[in-house]
């Protein structure tokens, strides 16, 4: 395993006008790493690092810097040095673990949450739809923490169950402390101390997962938040984490109606939204999951949508989008027939 200098690397550079090995030159700059000898963090200095594959290099290889930009290559390889602890911080004021954290959130399952007038709603798509799993013995995705809260998890479920496990213990303390429920806000900010503690103390990684909470208190009513592994939280009134989040954001952007939503209108739009961002050809019951929350009578009625509630939105779903289909085609064919007559009265 060989050691290349990167100012010989930047020497060769300047005399290469081909490119024939780029793709594995980038394969194996993926897979370098510092030596911990390196210190020095000015471009032009002497970074050192092995090269897997150094059997392939040669000045042919050096070529794919015209396609590839040499600044972003300097900076992934700046990032393996920092990346090995939580605890260290690079040049650029980066903490990459969390980074990465935040990442793989991003490659998990799609959970959206919608704030309406009379309730809350979270909406989440599962992943695992084996026939043989027994959903009787939990959820995948959505899980109750209190009487007036229940939350929504996207990332690695093993870290969900013990974030879940710990929200439902800092809420029952409460309980037994005050007599009351947690207020909802409070036991977010709660539950993002510990993760903020992940971050900073040697031994330890972040939670590789993001959580949503839906909830109700006698303080501000109904509350959607979203906490990241970073410990951040905030509070919204529509948001979605996951797969496709940004195409979902969007289309909530647009669609969402603040102040004039109800619940029935919030689990159409989750549809809506479910259908377009997930990756599957066609949504189905099974790998939809939907909770409402919302007050009846002075008490907080949390409520898990059953296979055939979920089944008859989308098929619902699915004949309003053929009805405005058959519409547009009608629409474009009478355009169609008006354009054609019109031309056949000019040429006659």
């Amino acid at each position: 395993m060989s050691i290349l200098d990167t100012n010989t690397l930047l020497k060769h550079y300047t005399s290469v006008e081909t490119a024939d090995h780029g793709k594995q030159f980038y394969n194996s700059i993926k897979n370098c790493r510092f030596q911990r000898r390196c210190t020095a963090t000015r471009l032009h200095s002497a970074y050192s690092f092995n090269l897997k594959k150094s059997r392939i290099f040669n000045l042919k290889v050096l070529s794919f810097f015209h396609y590839f930009n040499l600044q972003n290559l300097l900076n992934i390889l700046l990032a393996r040095r920092y990346d090995t602890r939580t605890t260290i911080f690079s040049p650029e004021g980066r903490l990459y673990q969390v980074e990465y954290a935040i990442e793989a959130i991003s490659h998990a399952g799609t959970c959206l949450g919608i704030l309406t007038n009379d309730g809350v709603l979270l909406a989440a798509e599962k992943r695992n739809v084996n026939k043989l799993l027994d959903e009787t013995c939990g959820s995948e995705k959505i899980y109750k923490l209190n009487d007036d809260m229940v939350c929504s998890v996207a990332g690695i479920t093993a870290d969900a169950n013990v974030l879940v496990s710990e929200l439902r213990s800092i809420s029952e303390r409460y309980r037994m402390q005050y007599g009351d429920s947690i207020p909802c806000e409070q036991l977010v900010s709660w539950l993002c101390d510990v993760k903020q503690a992940y971050t900073q103390y040697g031994g330890k990684r972040p939670f590789g997962v993001s959580i949503l909470y839906m909830g109700w208190d006698s303080h501000y009513g109904f509350q959607l938040y979203q906490s990241d592994p970073s410990g951040n939280y905030c509070g919204w009134k529509a948001t979605c984490i996951g797969t496709n989040s940004a195409a979902a954001i969007a289309s909530l952007k647009t669609e969402y109606k603040e102040g004039q939503m109800t619940l029935d209108e919030a689990k159409k739009l989750a549809v809506k939204i479910l259908s377009k961002t997930l990756d599957a050809t066609k949504l189905t019951a099974d790998k939809v999951e939907m909770a409402t929350l919302k007050r009846e009578s002075d008490q907080t009625v949390t409520n898990i949508l059953e296979k055939h509630e979920v089944e008859k939105l989308i098929t619902e779903y699915e004949k309003m989008e053929a009805e405005i289909a058959a519409a547009k085609a009608e629409a474009k064919a009478k355009e169609k027939k008006e354009k054609d007559a019109k031309e056949k009265d000019q040429s006659s």
